[in-house]
C-alpha cells in the first residue's frame, strides 16, 4: 500500500472536518462531513496496519522471536531410560519446537557439554539447517557446564535482530553441571541478564531420569599450587562424586602419570549427592607438558565418566632478575636480599647464584626459581631482558 494512498486519505479527512465546521448552520450536512472525515481517518489507520502486516509476512518476521536451544550434552544424558537415552529425547523435543514455532522465528543451538559448543551462533530462520544441526549433535564425556552454556546462548541471541528473545534449556537436571558452588558465575550471568532490554524469557525443560540410577565418577583433577616445577612434590587432588540415586563403594582409584601409576584403595562408601577428594603426591622429573588420567574402579550404570584426564605444564626453572636499587656491602642490608632468599633459600644466593639448593635424584642442586642479583650500576651490562621470565625492581 503506497504512501500516495495514505496521504490523500489523511488530507481529505482534514478537509472534510474543516468543511463540517464551516457548515455548522446546516447541522445534518456538518454531521455527515464529520462522519466522512472519521471514516477516512479509519481507512488511513487500516491501511497503515495492513502495510505493516504485509511487510512482516513478506520478510518472514511475523513472530520476531529469537530462540536459543541449549541442549545438555553431559555424560548423564546418555543414560538409557525406557529404552531411549535422554539425549535422544532432548533432540526430539528440540526438533519439535523448531517445527511448531511461529513463522519467522530464528534459532541458535548450543550444546552444553564439558565445554559449551555453539553449533549455530548467529540465529537463523532456515529450519532445515536448524533441524540438521540438532540431528548431528552428540553427547560429550564429562559434566555439562550450565552457566557457561547460558552465557553462550546470550551471546548468540544478541547477534540476532528479533525483539523477543527466549532461552530453552533441555536437561536431565543433574546437580553436578549447575555449579551452584560457584556463586560468582551465577552473579555474572544474572548481571548479564539484567543488562538486556528486553530481558529474555527462560524456559527449563527437565527430563526424567531412570528410577534406579547407580553412578559414581571422577569429577575433577586439581593441583595444590598453580606453578608446578621439578624442584619438589606437588599435591594432586582427585574429586570423586556420586551423581546417582544409590550409595556406591568404589574398589580403588588409579592415577596414571606417564608410565607411573599411583593407586588409592582407601575410598569408602559415597552417598548420593556427596563427593570425596583423594590426594596424591608426585614429583615430576622432567619439565614440559604432562597428561594425567584418573580412573575409578567401580561397577555402575555409567562407565563413561569413570575416567577423567587433565594436563599440566611443569616448569623447569623460572629465571628472575633482581635489580637492587640500594646495594650494600653486607648482603642482608641490600634491598633485594630478602626477596632473593625467599626465592632460593640457599647459601649460594648470598654470593649471587642459585646453586646450593636441595639436590634432586641426580645429585644436582636446584630450585624452581633461579634469581640473579644486579645493581643499577651494572644493569647496562645485562643487555636485553629476554633471557628472564621475571624482572623485579627492588
Amino acid at each position: 500500500i503506497p504512501y500516495a494512498v495514505v496521504l490523500p486519505l489523511v488530507i481529505f479527512a482534514i478537509v472534510t472536518f474543516g468543511v463540517s465546521f464551516a457548515m455548522t448552520q446546516y447541522r445534518k450536512m456538518a454531521i455527515a462531513f464529520r462522519a466522512a472525515g472519521a471514516a477516512l481517518i479509519l481507512l488511513a489507520a487500516l491501511a497503515i496496519a495492513l502495510e505493516k502486516q504485509f511487510n512482516l509476512g513478506r520478510f518472514g518476521m511475523s513472530s520476531g522471536q529469537g530462540i536459543a536451544l541449549v541442549i545438555d550434552g553431559s555424560t548423564s544424558m546418555a543414560v538409557s531410560v525406557d529404552g531411549k537415552t535422554n539425549f535422544e529425547r532432548a533432540q526430539a523435543e528440540a526438533a519439535r519446537l523448531v517445527e511448531t514455532a511461529e513463522r519467522g522465528a530464528e534459532f541458535c543451538v548450543i550444546l552444553a557439554g564439558p565445554f559449551p559448543v555453539t553449533v549455530l551462533g548467529a540465529p537463523v530462520s532456515d529450519r532445515v539447517k536448524v533441524l540438521s544441526a540438532i540431528e548431528e549433535l552428540k553427547p560429550g564425556i564429562g559434566r555439562g557446564r550450565i552457566p557457561a552454556a547460558l552465557s553462550a546462548a546470550i551471546v548468540a541471541l544478541n547477534q540476532g535482530s528479533c525483539p523477543v528473545k527466549r532461552i530453552i534449556l533441555i536437561t536431565d537436571g543433574q546437580r553436578i553441571g549447575w555449579e551452584i558452588e560457584h556463586a560468582e558465575k551465577w552473579k555474572f550471568l544474572g548481571d548479564t541478564f539484567s543488562g538486556m532490554t528486553p530481558k529474555p524469557d527462560f524456559v527449563l525443560r527437565k527430563l526424567h531420569g531412570p528410577t534406579h540410577f547407580r553412578n559414581a565418577g571422577v569429577a575433577a583433577i586439581d593441583f595444590s599450587r598453580d606453578a608446578v616445577g621439578v624442584d619438589r612434590e606437588v599435591g594432586i587432588n582427585v574429586r570423586v562424586e556420586n551423581t546417582g540415586g544409590e550409595a556406591v563403594t568404589p574398589s580403588e582409584l588409579r592415577l596414571r602419570i606417564g608410565a607411573e601409576t599411583l593407586t588409592d584403595r582407601t575410598i569408602g562408601q559415597i552417598e548420593p549427592g556427596s563427593s570425596e577428594t583423594i590426594r596424591f603426591t608426585h614429583r615430576f622429573k622432567q619439565a614440559g607438558s604432562h597428561t594425567l588420567v584418573a580412573q575409578l574402579v567401580v561397577k555402575d550404570d555409567l562407565p563413561s565418566d569413570d575416567t577423567c584426564a587433565a594436563a599440566v605444564n611443569v616448569i623447569g626453572n623460572l629465571r628472575v632478575l633482581l635489580i637492587d636499587g640500594a646495594p650494600a656491602s653486607r648482603f642482608l642490608e641490600r634491598a633485594s636480599s630478602f626477596a632473593a632468599l625467599a626465592m632460593a633459600p640457599g647459601e649460594a644466593t648470598v654470593t649471587g647464584g642459585a646453586a646450593g639448593a636441595p639436590a634432586d635424584e641426580h645429585g644436582v642442586d636446584r630450585f624452581l626459581i633461579e634469581p640473579r642479583i644486579v645493581d643499577t650500576m651494572t644493569l647496562k651490562d645485562i643487555g636485553k631482558l629476554d633471557d628472564y621470565d621475571v624482572v623485579v625492581l627492588a
